[in-house]
Parts: structure tokens; C-alpha cells; sequence
């Protein structure tokens, strides 16, 4: 990871577009979230030795981390404003998006194969053990978390979209900023903290390509966002028209695009800080 952006967004910065640029946003996101998307298949078998589940190698299996430009952490209340991002940026600036939901929904399916297999109670076939349940989902948690922070170290950069589903405003909170009731997402921001810090040149490799009634649990995380560059609409829309103008000035920034011209997240970085190469 090189850089974490907190982009204030909300799906009305794209109503104001064409319906069918909007429509091609999001069907290019869908497009980008079934090609991560393991196929539902059962894998499990494959990593059983004498009733031992090898972990390593299931989550290896699993939650394959494809190596790409961003990582797009957001509330799943969010999902589609995730997609027309997605869609937004592989359609005006070529970038290849990993978004958080992959690991998360994936994570799902591989608890329910595990429980069905190795969780149901003894007493009755019809549910699962207690006991047994909470081990199940203390070994997939495990891996889902290695395997978030394996896709966020691949990513150059991480954009957390900062919307009211995922920093809420939480009541007897008033003075208390920036708090969110997702685990994942705290988890998340937790890890831009944490995770080591590459220069933008290091990861120009190429790459292999609700609403409930009842009462709930619910639990504040303090995110740490100060470590993210605040952005929004207005300087995506800037980071665009400064990609397409400067595409024919490779000399521009102070020799920075010639090390990589194309590369669109330059232009993002040279927008948003005066981004220069150092002479020194």
C-alpha cells in the first residue's frame, strides 16, 4: 500500500450523469465483481487430510487476492455506490478495483460449507452446535482477516467511502467523531495503519490480472481516518480531467509521469498533493 484516500461520496454525486453512463458504471462494477468472485464451488473436500482442514491452504484457495490498483472499502448498505465507483474508475481511468465485499460474502459461503459439514448438533440434526459454531467462525475469521490485509498490502491504494451507512451518526455520541458499528470496516482502516508502506513505484508490477426491527447487537469502533487523505466527487472529476489533459505532457510534475506516463494514479497524486519528484 502506498496511500489510503477517505473519499466523501453519496450516490447523488451520480444522478446528475447520463442514465446510461450510470448504467454502464454499474454494470461494468458487477462485471468487475463476478470476474473476483471465487465460482460457488466445494473446494472444502480438496483440503481435508484425516478429518484436519489444512487452513493455510483452504484460504489460499478461497480468497484468492488479486493484485490491483485499489482497494475500495465501503458498507455493504453501500454496495451499490461501490459498484458505479468501480465502474467509474475502470471506464475513465483504466483502474482495476478489488472491492472489500469479495472476502466478506465469500467468507459466508465458506463458514456455511464448514458448519454443514463439521457443526451440526448431536441432539438435533436441524441446527448446529453451539460450541462447535463458534470455533468454525473464529478459524474463518481468521483467514478472511489475513486475507484483507493480503489484498490491501497488493493495493496501491485504498479508498474508504465515507457515507452515513458506514460512519453513522450515533446517538449519546455527539462529541465523538468518526465512529463506525462495522467491525470490517474498522478492521479495515485498523490495517491501513498498520500495513507496511511502499512507494507508488514498488507496485507497478504487472499484475495477474439491511434494515432489522428486532433489537441487535451493536458495537462503536473510534476509526482511525486521520491517516487518510480526505477527497471527494469534485476531485475525481478533477483527477479525470487532469489525466486526459496531461496525457500528451509527459514532462510534466517534474519528471514524475516518466517514469510510468500512463499510469492514471500519478495524476492523482500530482492533483490532490503537487505530487513532484524529488531532484535532491
Amino acid at each position: 500500500m502506498y496511500r489510503g484516500f477517505n473519499l466523501m461520496l453519496d450516490e447523488i454525486d451520480f444522478w446528475l450523469m447520463d442514465e446510461k453512463k450510470i448504467a454502464e458504471y454499474e454494470n461494468r462494477g458487477k462485471k468487475r465483481l463476478e470476474y473476483l468472485h471465487d465460482n460457488v464451488v466445494d473446494i472444502l473436500k480438496e483440503h481435508v487430510s484425516e478429518g484436519i482442514i489444512d487452513g493455510t491452504e483452504l484460504s489460499k484457495t478461497w480468497f484468492k487476492c488479486i493484485k490491483t490498483d485499489v482497494f475500495l472499502s465501503h458498507s455493504h448498505n453501500d454496495a451499490k455506490l461501490a459498484l458505479l465507483l468501480a465502474g467509474w474508475l475502470e471506464k475513465n481511468m483504466g483502474i482495476n478495483v478489488f472491492l472489500d465485499e469479495v472476502i466478506w460474502g465469500s467468507a459466508d459461503k465458506l463458514l456455511k460449507a464448514i458448519d454443514d459439514e463439521y457443526c451440526i448438533s448431536d441432539i438435533n440434526e436441524d441446527t448446529y452446535d453451539y460450541k462447535k459454531r463458534n470455533l468454525s467462525t473464529s478459524h474463518v475469521h481468521a483467514m478472511l482477516s489475513v486475507a484483507m490485509f493480503d489484498a490491501i498490502d497488493k493495493a496501491e491504494v485504498v479508498f474508504f467511502i465515507n457515507t452515513e451507512n458506514s460512519v453513522p451518526k450515533i446517538e449519546d455520541s455527539i462529541n465523538i467523531r468518526n465512529q463506525t458499528l462495522s467491525p470490517w470496516i474498522y478492521e479495515e482502516i485498523v490495517a491501513t495503519k498498520l500495513i507496511r508502506k511502499r512507494e507508488w513505484e514498488e507496485h507497478r508490477i504487472v499484475s495477474i490480472m439491511e434494515d432489522y426491527t428486532e433489537k441487535q447487537l451493536k458495537v462503536s469502533y473510534k476509526i482511525p481516518l486521520e491517516d487518510l487523505t480526505e477527497i471527494n466527487m469534485e476531485d475525481l472529476d478533477k483527477w479525470n480531467r487532469e489525466y486526459i489533459q496531461s496525457k500528451a505532457s509527459r514532462n510534466s510534475y517534474g519528471g514524475l509521469l516518466e517514469k510510468n506516463p500512463d499510469h492514471p494514479l500519478n495524476y492523482l497524486y500530482s492533483t490532490k498533493f503537487g505530487f513532484k519528484e524529488d531532484n535532491n
